[in-house]
């Protein structure tokens, strides 16, 4: 089996600086899309929430007069 030379092996092992900043691009990226998700799932948990507890308050006070 050959060795394939690859630009890293090259390099004993350390990345060039376009494959270092494609990696840093890569995980930026990858980090924004978490952020992202995570927060619009939290809206939706929060509205959610929110609703139902407006709903049972409004039911439970039923806020017409005598």
């Amino acid at each position: 089996m050959e060795k394939v030379d690859t630009t890293e092996s090259r390099n004993n092992g350390k990345m060039d600086k376009t494959q270092r900043r494609q990696r840093q691009w890569e995980n930026r990226e990858g980090e924004q899309n978490r952020e992202t998700t995570y927060t619009r799932e939290g809206q939706r948990h929060i509205v959610h929430i929110f609703t139902l507890t407006f709903h049972f308050l409004m039911e439970s006070n039923d806020l017409s007069p005598p």
